[in-house]
């Protein structure tokens, strides 16, 4: 803390005590508060920052550490052994249920998920991950966009076309075919790279607002989260995510330029991906009327991050000859904008005319537990994270149809923050873990055997 009105320290810290490690000016031991800062009682580093007291009239000198090069190797190690362990359970149960259902007679036909003409994979570990939506930006990275599309096997049905599909995963799968590996070789790499690289990063964050103990369990439910198959095929959470954890990363560490880049990123992964904008609008706005302070680097994540959608829908555009070919794509695959009202009842609706649909009663009970997770444990994260957590939900529940929610919900990372905090007790994880790995391989066995999308 320093003087009101000075640049000089205080001569006591009464409230928090923070020492200044050997090595110079700025090498500080910081204790995180509600949002993430470090309250230090040191000479401002780089990046520091200042928050007035409004009632006291006390200054607060923040700063946002990085962590030691020992403590980002032992998270390194964690993540790559959450990966290892969370992917046993996930492709283990894909690839066992594959070659069961392979036995079947009454296996369903998926002839209609091959409309761009590739033939299905032919190998045992191919054939189990790559499913549903991972044809689609497989399609995009060997042939590019086309508007005109393909019809559906319904006839009469909207035409669905590719357009639909963002474009930072198929520029990715092009850049790591280059390898020289096939193009869907490369995407599952790439894919499980990503993933480590998200689970490394989710780690820093989540210590940064919690123990280590919790950070380390929420990371392993996050990996084991019932849809995180995907994360393992080719499909656009991978970049989403990545985007996202490094944005907030570098957020809470001032660096303006690399934030907003990778929220850039997130945005050309997935339209959900500007859900970060609001969660930084806030933070600048808090930073603006409470510490009346210029958050330089939230004003370069507004300016960046809407880049990735903006140009992609340009791009839609010159392909196409229409602005709106996005918005018109999205009618092949059923779903238009929407109150989030309107999704719920109707698969409601249809779910008690036909109690046989077992999707639907997957996706209403995806959407009860995330509303009810939302109501007990929001309040125990940060704020930003809060308005993250809220936009994704809207997001993912104002449309014509709930196809896709249990996926969009659980790359809601802040979620799993408070889980791991609640499961401090051996009792409780290991309640929370075998609950979640049981329902993560049975998710994978329904989805790779084409029972259920997410």
């Amino acid at each position: 803390r320093i003087d009101p009105g000075t640049e000089r320290p205080a001569a006591a810290c009464p409230a928090r005590r923070c020492d200044v490690e050997a090595g110079g000016s700025g090498s500080l031991s910081p204790q995180s508060g509600d949002d993430g800062l470090a309250t230090t009682a040191a000479t401002p580093a780089r990046g520091a920052a200042r928050h007035r007291d409004t009632a006291s009239g006390e200054v607060t000198l923040t700063t946002r550490a990085s962590p030691s090069g020992g403590q980002a190797r032992r998270d390194l190690g964690w993540a790559a052994l959450v990966l290892a362990v969370s992917r046993l359970v996930v492709i283990g149960g894909a690839v066992l249920a594959r070659q069961i259902s392979s036995l079947r007679r009454d296996f369903p036909s998926p002839d209609h998920i091959y409309w761009h003409g590739h033939a299905p994979p032919t190998d045992w570990i191919r054939d189990a991950l790559l499913k549903w939506d991972a044809f689609w930006f497989l399609h995009v990275a060997r042939d590019g966009y086309v508007w005109t599309g393909v019809p559906t096997h319904a006839a009469g049905a909207a035409r669905e076309t590719n357009l639909t599909v963002f474009p930072a995963l198929p520029l990715a799968l092009r850049a790591f075919g280059a390898l020289g590996l096939p193009v869907d070789v490369a995407g599952l790499v790439f894919s499980h790279v990503v993933l480590l690289l998200v689970l490394w990063g989710m780690l820093t964050l989540f210590r940064r607002h919690s123990d280590e103990a919790s950070a380390r369990r929420a990371v392993l439910y996050f990996a084991l989260f019932p849809t995180s198959i995907v994360y393992s095929s080719i499909y656009a959470e991978g970049p989403l995510l990545l985007g996202w954890v490094a944005c907030l990363l570098w957020f809470e560490r001032e660096r303006g330029v690399a934030s907003g880049l990778a929220a850039m990123v997130a945005s050309a992964s997935r339209v959900t991906g500007l859900a970060i904008l609001p969660a930084v609008a806030w933070r600048l706005a808090q930073r603006a009327f409470v510490d009346r302070q210029v958050d330089r680097t939230a004003i370069a994540i507004l300016l960046l991050a809407p880049l990735g959608v903006l140009v992609f829908l340009a791009f839609t555009w010159s392909v196409s000859g229409s602005p709106t070919a996005y918005f018109e794509s999205q009618a092949g695959w059923h779903k238009a904008l929407a109150p989030p009202w309107v999704a719920i009842n109707r698969a409601l609706s249809l779910a008690i005319e036909n109690p046989s649909w077992y999707r639907l009663w997957m996706q209403l009970g995806a959407v009860t537990v995330a509303l009810a997770w939302t109501v007990v444990a929001i309040r125990r994260v940060p704020a930003t994270w809060r308005v993250l957590w809220v936009t994704g939900l809207l997001h993912a529940l104002c449309a014509t149809s709930l196809l896709g929610f249990p996926r969009y919900a659980g790359a809601l990372f802040p979620m799993f923050l408070p889980l791991g905090a609640w499961a401090a007790t051996r009792g409780r994880h290991w309640l929370v873990s075998l609950l979640l790995a049981a329902a993560a391989a049975l998710a994978a066995a329904a989805w790779t055997n084409w029972y259920v999308s997410f």
